[in-house]
């Protein structure tokens, strides 16, 4: 397309710069009157200018959500009791299970517990199982950045002590059933890529591990980058970074795998955790 622009472009600057061929003079002075070639020019000038233009406007924006200085965003209660006095609902998440939280700017899980919030999760935060996902759920070719820092591990009388227990990253988020997860800090020391699809005993859907590797818990923060995006040989390829080096990568060629846009977020079990400077941008082409 800019190849195209380009060439019509410089058709029109040569006939600008002097009178050619089929070019009708109204007198000196005058503006020249076009040639069905002129015209045509014009017409494929304007014709992708605007083709750009849609293209641009409709192509996915950045999703980089803000946080105010402290108090909840939202939590769970929205989701399940919308019409309770004072629930909170927020423009850019979900909350699916357990509560979030500004913190000074960022966000944050809160002290997990696994009790059940109320409209401000002032007793209680259910953050033990967080799950948090973007409304928006228009990201297919995706890269996700953001900075993360677990606090603490903990465990509770709902929520006993896990391997998997830490932090975790929503990528083309269908459902609860349908998703792929990158795990990012774990209580054993373990980073994987997974997809899950409906059916089996995991909330109603199955995990099925597409890759993993070694990268010990740390209680600091933590520049994190994900590349999910479709190929095309028919694969989607994903590539993990941690302060900037890569830590893993994979490629689903499942006929099962998830092609196509869904949402982002954030996943804690048993995890007091904050985020900041999150940003998921479309990956060009």
């Amino acid at each position: 397309m800019k190849a195209r622009a380009a060439a019509v472009v410089g058709e029109i600057r040569q006939w600008w710069s002097g009178p050619a061929s089929g070019v009708l003079l109204a007198g000196e002075g005058a503006s020249p009157r076009l040639s069905w070639r002129q015209w045509t020019i014009l017409v494929a000038v304007a014709t992708v200018a605007v083709t750009a233009q849609v293209a641009w406007w409709s192509r996915p924006h950045p999703f980089q959500p803000s946080f105010g200085d402290s108090g909840l965003i939202t939590n769970e209660l929205l989701e399940r009791h919308p019409d309770v006095p004072g629930v909170r609902r927020s423009d850019d998440w979900v909350l699916t299970s357990g509560s979030l939280f500004a913190d000074d700017g960022m966000g944050y899980s809160g002290r997990p517990d696994d009790g059940q919030p109320d409209a401000l999760s002032g007793q209680a935060n259910d953050s033990a199982v967080f799950r948090a996902v973007s409304r928006r759920r228009d990201f297919a070719d995706v890269r996700v950045r953001l900075r993360v820092r677990i606090d603490s591990l903990v465990s509770t009388a709902r929520t006993p002590e896990q391997d998997y227990d830490g932090l975790h990253l929503f990528l083309r988020y269908r459902s609860p059933q349908e998703l792929y997860v990158v795990s990012l800090q774990r209580r054993d020391g373990t980073v994987a890529i997974k997809r899950k699809i409906p059916g089996g005993p995991s909330n109603g859907g199955s995990y099925q591990e597409l890759a993993g590797a070694e990268l010990p818990l740390r209680h600091e923060w933590l520049n994190v980058e994900a590349r999910v995006r479709d190929a095309e040989d028919g694969s989607t390829r994903f590539v993990v970074r941690v302060d900037g080096q890569q830590v893993l990568s994979a490629t689903d060629a499942s006929p099962r795998r998830l092609a196509g846009p869904g949402g982002v977020g954030l996943r804690g079990d048993n995890a007091e955790f904050h985020f900041a400077d999150f940003i998921a941008e479309p990956i060009d082409s």
